[in-house]
């Protein structure tokens, strides 16, 4: 059995049975377990003026995907990149952004087709703790499967702090709960998730949604009402509906999609 999938379960067991960690806090994902970069080396931070504002995930060497509503009248030029850390403010290496391309589609009033791509300056070079993440296929979005999204963002507990990687594991909800609880709001562009006291949160914009099983990304954080609110799943911009646009901008091809 493949060994990423083995731990992925190891932190679903994890979660149901501990809820949050108790100490060294995240300023990021709700109810989730505090992880080390090498268990989602895709995983980076994205800076403005130096300031952490979102996630995003290394999907090659000069690629990183993100989300549109991140860089809503900011300048390129003021982006980098934080890599290969699993702290917000510490740590891993910094690249500058050379370009940043938002889906031609995409609505700052609705977030439908929220997708950031960002051109870095330099190529990363790939080690334990920076590695691609490949685009999911349509097929891998049904209900009650299980996802991993990691991120930088609140955890809702004062007394955890904002520094630390964490991860949680939520499953894709229905199309019809997910409607229900955003009524019109919902696009063919767009899945919701969600899991017991446990979700995105603030900060954790742009960040990746991994299937669990097939180790593939399937989302980009977007938007939701409060933070792990049982009435409101998180919402998710859907990565395959965006495959054709992404491999147009970056030349990856259909090598990066399994």
């Amino acid at each position: 059995m493949d060994l990423k999938f083995i731990f992925f379960c190891f932190l679903v067991i994890l979660q149901l049975n501990f809820g949050k960690s108790e100490n060294e806090g995240s300023g990021k994902i709700v109810g989730g377990q505090i992880m080390d970069i090498t268990n989602v080396p895709y995983f980076v931070s994205l800076l403005f003026n130096d300031r952490h504002i979102c996630g995003g995930s290394i999907i090659s060497e000069s690629w990183i995907i993100s989300a549109a509503h991140c860089g809503e009248g900011k300048n390129a030029e003021n982006f980098t990149i934080r890599s290969g850390s699993s702290r917000k403010s510490r740590g891993g290496k910094i690249h500058a952004v050379e370009s940043v391309y938002s889906h031609p589609n995409y609505s700052s009033s609705t977030l439908d087709n929220d997708f950031m791509l960002l051109k870095l300056k330099e190529p990363l070079e790939f080690d334990a703790k920076r590695q691609p993440i490949t685009l999911g296929e349509s097929y891998m979005y049904y209900q009650g499967a299980h996802v991993l999204t990691s991120g930088l963002g609140t955890t809702q507990d004062a007394m955890q702090s904002s520094e630390f990687l964490r991860g949680v594991v939520v499953e894709i909800s229905s199309s019809k709960k997910c409607k229900a609880a955003y009524p019109s709001m919902i696009t063919k562009n767009m899945f919701c998730a969600a899991a017991d006291k446990k979700d995105s949160c603030q900060g954790d914009s742009g960040g990746p949604v991994e299937s669990v099983y097939y180790g593939t990304l399937l989302g980009v954080v977007s938007f939701g009402i409060a933070c792990a609110d049982e009435k409101y799943p998180g919402v998710y911009s859907k990565v395959s509906e965006a495959t054709e646009w992404i491999e147009s901008v970056t030349n990856i091809g259909a090598d990066m999609r399994k």
